[in-house]
């Protein structure tokens, strides 16, 4: 079943013995993520936190693709997507001589580092949005075709990317035709993350790290779990007992014990490729 907004209150999490998320920075970060909170209401399943810090869509529904093929998911998995923000431009690497093995996920093309400058030139906020869309499109399509339970959310709406184009923002008249396209695409899903915060992020966390204090946009875990409310989740004490602790952790920071080995949250995971590394935990 692919839940909605209209049903997603009638979930029942005792089936699930395994809950994959797959996202971006939103669904993998320094502190507990909507999906991480989401794993405390299902105590009895494995958790398989497939988010990925700078991850597009691209990475998202190849990763989906790939999860569900290898591990035949059944109805006793559940699927939670929040797709990313559109301007983003996923690499995976196996055979290139000199770039290593696995995934290059810079983030925004617009203010990423990785790609050089004549790339970007080439890269335009229409065909990102295109792009995008059907592949969310035919991803939504699918979802409803399968035997497994899955939900899905945006982290910025359609109507809202725009904002995300770096200095392209002066095309959004002519994005209006793929707004009316694809006119669909945020009502067939749970609320976006983004509209749950007043279309804004704002600072949330001040913290320290290697280059001085970092003051970080991504919501708390407190939010996350009352967006998740928002959404319609059952949700109960464990979630948010676990985000106050998270969040109430992250207020006291001091130093950069947020990037020692046993810090619970990890936003950048040293790993390559996710077939392997969640291998242990979906043969279980």
């Amino acid at each position: 079943m692919y839940f909605n907004k209209d049903n997603i209150q009638t979930i029942d999490y005792s089936k699930y013995k395994k809950f994959v998320a797959i996202g971006c920075s939103f669904t993998r970060w320094r502190w507990a993520s909507w999906s991480d909170c989401l794993s405390q209401e299902m105590p009895n399943a494995t958790y398989v936190n497939a988010g990925r810090a700078g991850a597009g869509n691209s990475y998202i529904q190849i990763l989906l693709n790939q999860l569900s093929r290898k591990y035949n998911f059944g109805d006793d998995v559940l699927v939670g997507i929040m797709w990313s923000t559109f301007y983003r431009e996923d690499k995976y690497f196996k055979t290139t001589p000199g770039r290593g093995h696995g995934w290059m996920t810079p983030g925004n093309i617009y203010s990423q580092d990785t790609y050089p400058e004549e790339y970007v030139k080439l890269c335009d906020p229409y065909h990102f949005t295109m792009r995008d869309c059907a592949t969310i499109d035919m991803t939504l399509n699918w979802l409803d075709t399968v035997k497994f339970d899955s939900f899905s959310m945006m982290g910025l709406g359609l109507s809202d990317q725009i904002q995300m184009a770096g200095d392209n923002k002066d095309e959004q008249e002519a994005l209006k035709e793929l707004e009316l396209m694809y006119w669909d695409l945020d009502k067939s899903q749970l609320p976006s993350l983004h509209n749950f915060n007043d279309n804004g992020w704002g600072e949330t966390h001040a913290y320290p790290d290697t280059h001085g204090t970092f003051n970080d946009y991504h919501p708390t875990a407190v939010n996350y779990q009352q967006y998740l409310k928002h959404c319609g989740f059952p949700v109960t004490d464990a979630s948010l007992t676990y985000a106050k602790d998270s969040t109430d952790r992250m207020n006291a920071m001091t130093d950069t014990s947020w990037q020692d080995g046993d810090w619970p949250w990890e936003g950048s995971p040293n790993y390559q490729d996710e077939l392997n590394l969640y291998e242990r935990l979906l043969d279980e």
